[in-house]
C-alpha cells in the first residue's frame, strides 16, 4: 500500500515516473541498425535523460515524429533520410550534418560556402559563452583527443553564434534559432533548431567537453533545465495545469487537510513537494488558477 511505503520507496516510485514521463528523442542515422558511433549518441542521449527511438528504415518518415520531443540528426545521414514534415514541424532538432543545413533552411545552399567541414580540428572557438549551447565554457575548448572533421555553417543574421572555427568567425560551429528568429528563407523557425558540429568521425573522440557541448546542445533544443543537486534534467512545465517545483517553491499551494508544517519543497535530485511524514492518510493539498478550478 502507498501509505506504507518508506523515503527509499518513494525514491523509487519518483524515479519511475520520470522514467515513464520521459520525452522521446528521434534518432536519425542514415543507417539501420546505427553504427557503433552513432550508438554512442544514443547511449548519451538516455543518459541525461531521453528516452531513444529509430525509424524503422534507413530513412525517417512522417509517422516517426509522433510523440516525439527532440530529433537528433547525426553526421552520417543525408537530407533525404529526414522527415518530409521536419522543415515545418515545431518539434525541436539537434544536426550534425551540415548537408542537411540548407534542407531545414537553417543555411543557404552552396557547399564550402554557406555550410561544410573542416579536418585536422581538436579545437571550437566560443563566441557567446553566456549562451546555455555553451556549457559554461569559455576561449578555445577541447573537443577532441585526436584530430578529427568539424561540421560548420553561415546561419542567418538572427541566429545566434556560439562557436565557431578557431581563427574563422564567419564559419559556425554551434549555431541555434528560436521559434522567434528568421530562417534563411524569411520564415520564423517552427521551434529551436542547433547546428552543432560533431562528426561521425569525430564523435568517439569527444573529450569531456566536447560531450558537455552535446549534452547542452540536446537539453536546450529540448527546453529542458539542469535539475539542482546535480539529478536527471527535468522537462520544461507546459500545458493548462502543470508545476514541476523547478522553481524550488510551493507558491499557490494550499494544505487543505493536515498541517501545513508537514508539507515542503525539498530536493531529491529533483525539486519535489513532499509530505514529511508519508505514513500519515488522509491528508489533501490543491493549487487553483483561473480557468481550470481547483485540483487536488
Amino acid at each position: 500500500d502507498a501509505d506504507k511505503l518508506g523515503a527509499d520507496g518513494w525514491k523509487m516510485f519518483d524515479a519511475a515516473i520520470r522514467w515513464a514521463s520521459r520525452p522521446v528523442a528521434l534518432l536519425i542515422a542514415g543507417v539501420n541498425p546505427p553504427t557503433t558511433e552513432d550508438q554512442r549518441v544514443a547511449t548519451e542521449l538516455l543518459r541525461i535523460g531521453y528516452g531513444v527511438s529509430l525509424p524503422a528504415a534507413a530513412s525517417a518518415v512522417d509517422a516517426d515524429l509522433v510523440a516525439r520531443s527532440l530529433v537528433v540528426v547525426t553526421g552520417q545521414a543525408a537530407s533525404a533520410h529526414l522527415p518530409a514534415s521536419l522543415s515545418s514541424s515545431p518539434i525541436p532538432a539537434l544536426v550534425a550534418q551540415p548537408g542537411c543545413f540548407n534542407s531545414l533552411s537553417l543555411t543557404a545552399a552552396t557547399s564550402g560556402t554557406d555550410y561544410g567541414t573542416t579536418a585536422s580540428q581538436t579545437l571550437v572557438s566560443v563566441a557567446a559563452p553566456t549562451h546555455p549551447l555553451a556549457a559554461g565554457l569559455t576561449g578555445n575548448v577541447s573537443v577532441a583527443s585526436s584530430a578529427g572533421t568539424v561540421g560548420w555553417g553561415k546561419p542567418a543574421s538572427s541566429a545566434t553564434k556560439v562557436a565557431t572555427i578557431v581563427g574563422n568567425a564567419n564559419q559556425s560551429t554551434i549555431f541555434a534559432y528560436d521559434p522567434t528568429t528568421l530562417l534563411v528563407n524569411g520564415q520564423l523557425a517552427p521551434g529551436r533548431r542547433v547546428g552543432w558540429f560533431g562528426q561521425r568521425t569525430m564523435m568517439p573522440n569527444l573529450t569531456a567537453s566536447g560531450w558537455n557541448l552535446f549534452d547542452a546542445a540536446a537539453l536546450w533544443a529540448g527546453g529542458w533545465t539542469q535539475a539542482p543537486g546535480g539529478g536527471h534534467e527535468i522537462p520544461p512545465c507546459t500545458g493548462l495545469f502543470c508545476d514541476n517545483f523547478e522553481d524550488a517553491d510551493s507558491l499557490g499551494w494550499t494544505v487543505r487537510q493536515g498541517a501545513t508544517t508537514d508539507f515542503s519543497v525539498v530536493s531529491d535530485g529533483s525539486w519535489v513537494y513532499r509530505q514529511a511524514n508519508p505514513s500519515t492518510t488522509g491528508w489533501r493539498i490543491s493549487q487553483a488558477g483561473a480557468g481550470w478550478g481547483d485540483q487536488v
